[in-house]
């Protein structure tokens, strides 16, 4: 009788365990996902952008900032590589976002360290 009350006791935290497990995994896979980079972008030359924007983690637009403030966010290793931009060539406001480093291919100093 003992054993059976233990083993209920014990099935709701393995299912959390469980759930949480999914979770996670779930996750990774969101961040293995990168978005399309938009025809109309893969035409253009990226150095040509005049501003850029990013996604925050509650996936609200922030932005304009200019080409070097975001390079220089990326290579300080403010972003991580699955960070959502976007690039602006006449100060139209994006509404596509791929991931930085289809963009910006150099690696963060935080990892050259």
């Amino acid at each position: 009788m003992a054993d059976e009350a233990s083993a209920a006791a014990a099935a709701p935290a393995k299912e959390e365990k469980d759930s949480k497990k999914r979770a996670r995994d779930e996750a990774d896979e969101a961040d293995d996902e990168m978005p399309e980079m938009p025809e109309k972008w893969a035409k253009k030359d990226i150095g040509r952008a005049m501003l850029w924007y990013y996604r925050d983690k509650q996936g609200k637009r922030q932005g304009p900032f200019y080409p070097g403030q975001m390079r220089h966010w990326w290579t300080a290793g403010f972003f991580q590589p699955t960070q959502l931009v976007a690039p602006s060539f006449r100060g139209e406001v994006p509404r596509a976002f791929v991931r930085v480093d289809q963009f910006f291919t150099d690696a963060p100093a935080r990892e050259a360290a």
